[in-house]
């Protein structure tokens, strides 16, 4: 019966959950965040999973577990952390406990999938992307009803359900397929610094947490200042000792990219978007970063070109959406070209995967310390709240041109680092 439901079911239903795992448990957590009035009690678990989505993938080789082991842990950490925030509703404390799961498991699913998906039995082939696709429609249409119905649990249930349903078969196949590659994960002093890195993530949020609790006075925003440059300096360190990795400063770009789509504009656009337009953004991501996908051989040497044209649409309100679109369709053409290059190299390193999604993460880290220093900077300057930039309901004329402002400079940046790594990526041609 196993192999049956695996041949039929089991790689179609994989292959999506591993593509999916990345932005949805954040966007399920974001809209639960947005729909509720004291909004606050909920940011907590929405940066939380978004912090560990970036740091879990530097904890892997902490556990000294195989590829496929992890993932196979990964799927458990979806099915605990889906069934625990299905509690949500008498506590949000059930969301934070469920978001720690689902945050590392998130970070683990798609890279400890791309480990596996190179091998001759997990070839996906064109009905199973059909397949995919019609479970897609009916995922989707489950979160469409838990967003007007305001009961995640429907949404909750159904992923816990096929999380489930996928963990034997996988477990079967990785158990009797004796042609599998299985390398255990490099381990090194570098575990330690990986450590620290987390317990300074964690220590970042628990800060934030009181800032939106209480009026935030100079001091603990220095201190936030301090956390943050700390962090870099960390995220700096592993960046340098990686810099033998091929494609590295391209793949750290994409994490850049990826975190001004997915992290910061929900919360940029919730002032003039408002809240049920919010869903827009992740349709328009999901969207983009197919059609990159499909069109990757038509449109994939204009890429860089692609990006900057998006980052500069999002300047103006009237066409902030379709900038986000064609940020989203250069991550898609971006991801392509990264899998392309390091399919190459794939059976000399079976954790080259896990470096990219490494360097993406130290990308993200990136944009979001600099993104908290600016605010950080600014709230010490304005004597004001920090997090009354995560919260439209607490905003101003006065805050929204400090929004503006920060949202410019981050443009700036973001464009500095498209032209970095166009000018590394002609190395690869």
């Amino acid at each position: 019966m196993i192999n049956i439901f695996s041949k039929n079911l089991f790689i179609p239903i994989l292959n999506l959950l591993a593509n999916i795992s990345i932005i949805l448990p954040f966007a399920i957590y974001f809209e639960i965040y947005s729909q509720n009035g004291k909004g606050y009690y909920y940011l907590i678990p929405l940066l939380l999973i978004y912090c560990l989505r970036g740091s879990g993938v530097f904890l892997g080789p902490i556990l000294k577990k195989t590829n496929q082991q992890l993932l196979i842990l990964s799927i458990v950490f979806e099915i605990l952390g889906y069934i625990i925030s299905c509690f949500y509703i008498t506590s949000p404390m059930f969301l934070v406990l469920g978001g720690i799961f689902l945050g590392i498991a998130s970070s683990w699913g798609w890279p400890y999938f791309l480990s596996i998906r190179e091998l001759p039995y997990f070839k996906i082939k064109k009905n199973d992307w059909i397949k995919s696709g019609l479970l897609l429609v009916i995922i989707l249409l489950t979160f469409w009803i838990s967003y007007n119905t305001k009961i995640y649990c429907f949404i909750f249930i159904l992923l816990s359900f096929l999380y489930l349903s996928v963990l034997i078969p996988l477990s079967h196949t990785l158990n009797t397929n004796k042609n599998l590659i299985s390398v255990t994960v490099s381990t090194s002093t570098k575990l330690f610094t990986q450590l620290f890195l987390f317990l300074l993530l964690l220590s970042l949020l628990f800060i934030e947490r009181y800032a939106r609790a209480i009026y935030i006075e100079s001091s603990v925003i220095v201190a936030l200042l301090l956390v943050s440059i700390i962090i870099f300096l960390v995220l700096r360190h592993l960046y340098k000792e990686k810099i033998n990795t091929p494609y590295m400063i391209p793949a750290s770009v994409r994490g850049f990219i990826m975190s001004f789509v997915l992290f910061y504009t929900p919360f940029y656009s919730l002032s003039y978007l408002g809240q049920k337009q919010i869903f827009l953004i992740y349709c328009l991501y999901l969207l983009g970063f197919e059609i990159g996908s499909i069109f990757f051989k038509i449109i994939g040497s204009y890429l860089y070109y692609i990006c900057i044209f998006g980052l500069l649409l999002t300047l103006n309100s009237f066409s902030f959406l379709i900038g986000i679109f064609i940020c989203s369709v250069f991550l898609g053409l971006q991801n392509n070209r990264i899998n392309t290059i390091y399919g190459k190299i794939y059976m000399q390193d079976s954790n080259i995967f896990i470096k990219k999604y490494q360097f993406s993460s130290i990308g993200s880290f990136f944009f979001q310390f600099t993104y908290m220093l600016m605010i950080g900077f600014l709230s010490i300057y304005n004597n004001q709240e920090i997090l009354n930039f995560f919260v439209p309901a607490n905003g101003t004329k006065s805050l929204k041109t400090q929004e503006n402002i920060v949202h410019f400079i981050l443009i700036g940046i973001s464009l500095i680092c498209i032209l970095k790594a166009r000018k590394e990526d002609h190395k690869y041609d």
